[in-house]
């Protein structure tokens, strides 16, 4: 016990030691990061550009570019339209050419609809809502007219299946079905009684 004892002893010394020992590098760390840490501020706020001049330059370039937008959150559209896709900042200086594998039909809807309906019983409803509107990039220089929707399927017997798909602005065909479908039966209703009481 009395080994145990003196170990400890012995280890806390050591540690008190080595802290009061390098304190006073601590001290020069912390004071260098808060001087560098004020210039940034200055930087930053456009104040006091005289002094930002001196040794410390490399210091603060990468928070610099850290406060600058990412090149993949920089927005770029053409024809009215969000680009989406692998490479959309090759075309954000407007330079670069982009061929547009379809048009836009005015009817996708209608079409989308129908082509829903094909396999349904005869009472049911398809309600479609239009999200976002885009061109998707497909290769280095073509994009597809694309529209992002919400599918609502509602059955003769109450049940409804909703789904989210990405259909083509031309033709109206699903591209691409995604976030899986909801299947929901029909809502039971609570019996109300002239009463006013729940039974």
């Amino acid at each position: 016990m009395k080994k145990k004892i003196t170990l400890l002893l012995f280890t806390l010394g050591i540690v008190f030691i080595l802290y009061f020992l390098l304190l006073p590098e601590h001290e020069q760390l912390a004071t260098q990061s808060s001087k560098i840490k004020n210039k940034v501020t200055a930087v930053l706020s456009g104040k006091d550009q005289d002094t930002v001049v001196d040794e410390k330059k490399d210091h603060l370039a990468p928070v610099i570019a850290i406060t600058m937008p990412p090149i993949e959150t920089i927005r770029v559209e053409r024809f009215g339209r969000e680009l989406l896709g692998e490479g959309r900042t090759l075309f954000a200086n407007n330079e670069r050419a982009l061929t547009l594998i379809n048009r836009y039909n005015e009817k996708w809807r209608e079409v989308l609809q129908e082509d829903q309906l094909r396999f349904h019983p005869h009472d049911t409803q398809v309600k479609i809502v239009p999200k976002q509107s885009y061109i998707q990039l497909e290769g280095s220089d073509k994009g597809r007219l694309v529209e992002d929707v919400l599918v609502t399927t509602h059955f003769p017997d109450g049940k409804t299946d909703t789904f989210m798909a990405k259909v083509d602005s031309e033709s109206g065909n699903i591209i691409e079905a995604y976030g899986g479908r909801i299947s929901e039966g029909p809502k039971a209703r609570t019996p109300l009684y002239p009463s006013g009481e729940l039974q």
